[in-house]
């Protein structure tokens, strides 16, 4: 649905190699759907600051399908998230005629197409005020004239902003048909292993790429309840284990914040003590119960074995509960 309006818009500003100078004296000069003839490279075989440095030396001014001009380029460029070392391709350009609709100044026609109001009269507006060749639809003239004069009618234009909103251009927000983007919609999102993992940027799986600033690596370092370890992201697989300072250096590098290494392990005899079952200690519990109370064989922490006796003081020697 997008790329239906983006080429009903395009109809009436140019291609992708389309270019004018400005206006003089109510007309507009320096036009061309070949900007090679005047800048001596298509505007397409330049990058985005390419053409920005054109528009800023006043060699350009309205630039490309969407015949951009300079104060508006800036504000697409930063959020479409294009960079001036992008190619201004027809992918390129695509991206910031999208921005333009959903991320730009006109909030009525992208709240319209969105379906998040019913203002049709309102996203006309919107769109002849962004698009010089759109008539404004209470005179049928373009917004700027006179050097400017629209290209549609205004039921034209009620027809296609009408239709890209009931094809879903709202809900995708691309330039790529729909039916390309419900084909991918199942492959587009990807489980994340669960288990309370926490890590940083590349670290535990919070910046694309994973691994150190885009490895290709699976394995990446993530800590789990405040114990440093490291996680196979393909298997969701968690391994403890102490990080080298160059890895930790790293994680802390992308906003991590290493907690305290696992506890060492309790030694031999404190393991031991640990160990007494609960049972156990309710056994002995209860036979505390009985005064002086003496056993005949040694409780279950130590091996069973007779229980030796004085026979002269007539005294059981035994382990005292």
């Amino acid at each position: 649905a997008n790329a239906e309006l983006l080429s009903f818009i395009s109809k009436g500003e140019g291609g992708y190699n389309s270019m004018n100078q400005g206006t003089s004296g109510g007309s507009i000069v320096g036009s061309t759907h070949n900007a090679s003839s005047i800048l001596g490279k298509n505007l397409t075989e330049m990058t985005v600051g390419e053409v920005m440095e054109h528009q800023g030396s006043g060699k350009l001014f309205a630039a490309g399908r969407y015949q951009i001009i300079p104060s508006t380029m800036k504000m697409a460029v930063a959020r479409a998230g294009v960079s001036p070392d992008d190619q201004f391709n027809q992918s390129t350009q695509d991206k910031l005629g999208l921005a333009l609709i959903y991320n730009g100044q006109r909030p009525r026609l992208s709240s319209y197409l969105k379906k998040e109001n019913n203002d049709l009269h309102g996203a006309m507006e919107d769109l002849a005020m962004e698009w010089a060749s759109a008539p404004h639809p209470d005179t049928g003239r373009s917004f700027y004239p006179p050097a400017n004069k629209s290209s549609h009618t205004v039921e034209e234009v009620k027809s296609a902003l009408m239709s890209a909103r009931e094809g879903g251009a709202g809900k995708y927000m691309s330039a790529a048909p729909v039916s390309s983007l419900r084909s991918r919609g199942s492959s587009m999102s990807k489980s994340r292993p669960g288990g309370g993992f926490t890590g940083a940027g590349g670290y535990g799986g919070g910046r694309s790429g994973g691994g150190y600033g885009g490895m290709k690596s699976s394995v990446v370092l993530a800590s789990k309840g405040g114990v440093e370890g490291k996680l196979d992201k393909s298997t969701g697989k968690w391994t403890a284990g102490d990080w080298s300072k160059k890895a930790k250096s790293r994680y802390m590098k992308f906003g991590g914040n290493p907690k305290k290494s696992a506890p060492e392990p309790p030694s031999q005899s404190q393991s031991t003590v640990s160990n007494i079952s609960e049972t156990q200690r309710r056994r002995d519990a209860r036979r505390s119960t009985s005064s002086k109370k003496y056993l005949g064989e040694a409780n279950s922490i130590g091996p069973k074995h007779p229980v030796p006796r004085d026979s002269a003081k007539s005294k059981t020697l035994g382990v005292l509960v």
